[in-house]
């Protein structure tokens, strides 16, 4: 089957390194961890001089997620583009398909990178799958970027206790189905047959954890992995990092974060018995906390957890990262863990259960010590061995793994890799 001229063209442009035209889609635009991987996304294409745009459900409920990034000041950022009608407390699906379709084609893209497209907008609102039919129906070449396991399951983001999360789930039997989009047997037939070996639309995930679930839940579709990215220029090492926060300089600082501190998943229900543990083992040891939350633990243990909130400025977040003797990481699942790749630009030994796809970046003995999920006394050990010796050596390793492997410019060489792949095939046919 002969090429298209959009692929054609594609090709030409890839060959001649000329400036690309890049479409993301997602559900809330750059705020939260798979916003703001987005995010990086768009800043790995700006920096070096291609055309970026946005189409979004929802901008955010803080900002639009460009402060203090200055590659949104340069000429290839497009903006961000949000349908209205997102906003309002019906939508019909059958206006909404094709408002958003037509705002990404009328951008006229070389190629659309489609994200998270199940979390609630304001009214709980999601991206409807049929979307990605309606794209994949084009020439433009589109692909998928799963964060977690929704393309997967059709349904939850993370499987929990359920055994059924790979794609034979059904929504009579889902213990998370309070959680889940609608008509779930509707949007897992969708994604079934987008992403068939027979109609291939193009899918790539975050870490290998999540490319083995979405194989398993798609039989032999190819999943390539683009780890997620950090700018390895503003996450580094910096010795006066504590004096910029006024944060003492003679206690070791345990960094624990997350978007959320109260969320189950990421171990909040720990956090307690491991400060406790902590603190009572080495009382010159003190917590250094982010993300929502982090005010409540300050609360309840005065002069043992130092509180910064929820941090939006990347500057002030690699300056938290950086005060830090270790970073604790308690999440129970995981797809990736940006927060690793973070800490391990910074320079900061990493301390974490191994889960999900943690150990693509964490690795144990280079530049993390991992132990099973919910072994506090292995954690504990972990923890007091890195803030005792091991500490330095495994945070030089952990800055040579994200400049080598999870910089902006790595992700940006493994899209245009894919991107060539994609454009030198036909376009797959779509029912």
């Amino acid at each position: 089957m002969p090429l298209t001229q959009k692929r054609l063209r594609l090709l030409e442009k890839l060959d001649t390194a000329a400036p690309l035209r890049v479409v993301l889609v997602n559900d809330l635009g750059f705020q939260y961890g798979a916003g703001i991987a987005c995010r990086r996304t768009a800043q790995a294409f700006l920096r070096h001089g291609h055309q970026v745009a946005l189409v979004a459900a929802h901008v955010g409920d803080r900002d639009d997620g460009t402060a203090g990034c200055p590659e949104f000041e340069m000429p290839g950022w497009l903006g961000i583009i949000h349908p209205a009608v997102l906003h309002k407390d019906v939508i019909d699906e059958a206006l909404v398909l094709p408002m958003i379709h037509g705002r990404i084609a009328a951008l006229k893209a070389d190629a659309v990178i489609v994200g998270n497209i199940h979390n609630p907008c304001p009214s709980r609102r999601y991206l409807p799958p049929e979307l990605l039919r309606l794209l994949a129906a084009t020439e433009t070449v589109t692909a998928c970027y799963a964060h977690d396991l929704h393309y997967a399951s059709g349904g939850c983001y993370y499987p929990g206790q359920c055994q059924h999360a790979s794609g034979v789930c059904t929504a009579e039997r889902c213990p998370q189905a309070a959680t889940v989009p609608p008509r779930l047997a509707a949007r897992q037939e969708t994604f079934r047959r987008l992403f068939s070996a027979r109609h291939r639309l193009p899918l790539v995930a975050n870490s290998h954890w999540t490319a083995a679930m979405l194989r398993r839940a798609h039989g032999d579709t190819a999943v390539p992995v683009v780890p997620c990215a950090v700018e390895t220029d503003v996450f580094r090492p910096d010795p006066g990092a504590r004096a910029a926060l006024g944060l003492p300089a003679d206690r070791r600082l345990v960094g624990i974060g997350a978007c959320s501190l109260q969320d189950r998943r990421k171990g909040a229900h720990l956090l307690p018995a491991i400060i406790e543990q902590t603190i009572g083992a080495c009382p010159d040891t003190a917590f250094l906390a982010f993300g929502q939350g982090a005010q409540d633990l300050s609360l309840r243990y005065p002069g043992h957890v130092f509180a910064m909130g929820y941090l939006d400025s990347p500057q002030r977040l690699a300056l938290a990262f950086a005060a830090m003797d270790a970073f604790l990481f308690t999440s129970g699942e995981e797809a990736l863990g940006q927060v690793l790749i973070e800490a391990a630009a910074c320079g900061v030994p990493v301390v974490a259960f191994d889960v999900g796809g943690v150990s693509d970046i964490a690795r144990h003995g280079v530049n993390a010590l991992l132990c099973p999920h919910g072994d506090l006394p292995a954690l504990g050990r972990h923890l007091q061995q890195t803030l005792n010796d091991a500490g330095p050596a495994l945070g030089r390793n952990g800055r040579a793994i994200a400049e080598a492997e999870f910089g902006l410019a790595s992700h940006l060489e493994a899209w245009l890799k894919l991107l060539r792949e994609w454009a030198a095939s036909p376009t797959p046919a779509v029912e």
